[in-house]
């Protein structure tokens, strides 16, 4: 899910509390951030703006906590975070993605 309209540099949250597994940068995916939830479920955030992520890995967070700022890294054509919700480690074998709005 694209999530847009807060503008460049606007914070992003945590969806939930868990421990930040990833924060990095890829061609597609730009500057991201995934966690690992307490629940079981991963979220992954893209997309934020060049040295915006507040977070390392291995940090513990709580749900609600500012962990980057939006941008436009990566394969992305306007400002917005991509946020997406999944049952295993995301893009690895036995993952399955799961409609973040089922939580909303």
């Amino acid at each position: 899910t694209d999530i847009a309209g807060c503008g460049y540099g606007s914070n992003i949250f945590a969806a939930e509390s868990g421990v930040v597994v990833q924060s990095s940068v890829k061609w597609d995916n730009g500057e991201y951030i995934t966690i690992q939830h307490d629940n079981g479920y991963f979220t992954m955030y893209a997309h934020m703006c060049p040295g915006c992520r507040k977070v390392q890995v291995g940090d513990r967070v709580t749900r609600g906590q500012v962990i980057g700022l939006m941008g436009q890294t990566g394969w992305a054509t306007g400002v917005h975070v991509h946020f997406s919700v999944w049952t295993g480690y995301p893009y690895r074998s036995g993952s399955i993605p799961v409609n973040p709005m089922q939580f909303y």
